[in-house]
């Protein structure tokens, strides 16, 4: 199918599936960014971000599955994969401002009077 792109162009439309895949769920919540597939004799085949897949049994599965949850929702500036008894996920907490340890006149640790200056070699 052919839509408008711009001025004199046309964009090429494809309407790609259908796919058979389903959402992981850990303690009653979807983890977003995961889907996966059942495999054949047991196991699953995870897809994370649509870019990559993971094959797991079952028992590598239940135990891997609430790391990677609680790994996705802090990457998503949360404070972990909300709990069975949570009504809504809960913010994260700001990450505290990295102070450098700088050396001082003296060559001690101490605050460096006046701007770091950078070598010129």
């Amino acid at each position: 199918m052919k839509v408008p792109k711009g001025v004199g162009q046309m964009a090429e439309v494809q309407f790609v599936g259908p796919f058979e895949e389903w959402e992981v769920v850990v303690d009653g919540w979807t983890v977003p960014y995961l889907t996966c597939r059942p495999l054949p004799g047991g196991g699953v085949s995870l897809l994370i971000e649509k870019r990559y897949r993971l094959r797991l049994d079952e028992d590598e599965a239940e135990r891997f599955l609430p790391f990677i949850a609680n790994a996705i929702a802090v990457a998503l500036g949360y404070s972990g994969h909300p709990q069975r008894d949570w009504d809504e996920p809960r913010a994260g907490h700001r990450m505290h401002k990295i102070s450098p340890l700088l050396l001082g006149a003296a060559g001690g640790p101490g605050p460096v009077a006046g701007p770091i200056e950078q070598s010129q070699s």
